[in-house]
């Protein structure tokens, strides 16, 4: 059985310094997965005959004798944007939580309700002949614990 009061709680302060290691965990990890996906793309579309139909549209438009793209170049420049990607927002997510601390100084932070739930343990419960209503030591039991007291 679960007996829960609610309670009103304010999001003051984000602390920076855990935002900056929580986000840039997190930034890094979907940089990875992004310069991942860039590539295997890029490895897709020269195997599709993609990239050869775009270096040649390119010569023509272009007026170029010959055109192409360099590997190792695209592939520089998709680290190059997988590192900008977590150090952008690493830094943006910091800045944020910066704002936010500014914000909440003025206008009072953010409001939330949280429920504290007690649980009584099945075997703290004891057994009545009538169901719904509570034993004198349950009723004991439950107000000890949540502070309210248990309707008999």
């Amino acid at each position: 059985m679960a007996v829960g009061r609610r309670r009103r709680r304010a999001l003051r302060r984000i602390d920076p310094l855990s935002v900056l290691r929580v986000s840039g965990a997190m930034h890094a990890a979907l940089g990875v997965a992004l310069s991942v996906g860039l590539f295997v793309l890029w490895v897709v579309a020269g195997a599709a005959g993609a990239i050869d139909k775009l270096e040649k549209g390119i010569e023509r438009t272009a007026g170029f004798d010959s055109f192409a793209f360099s590997t190792p170049a695209i592939v520089a420049g998709i680290v190059v944007i997988g590192i900008l990607f977590a150090v952008i927002g690493t830094f943006l997510s910091v800045l944020l939580a910066v704002f936010y601390n500014l914000a909440s100084e003025w206008s009072g932070g953010l409001q939330i309700v949280v429920l504290e739930e007690v649980v009584v343990p099945p075997n703290a419960q004891q057994t009545t002949a009538r169901p719904g209503v509570e034993t004198r030591g349950q009723a004991a039991l439950v107000q000890s614990r949540t502070g309210v007291p248990a309707s008999t």
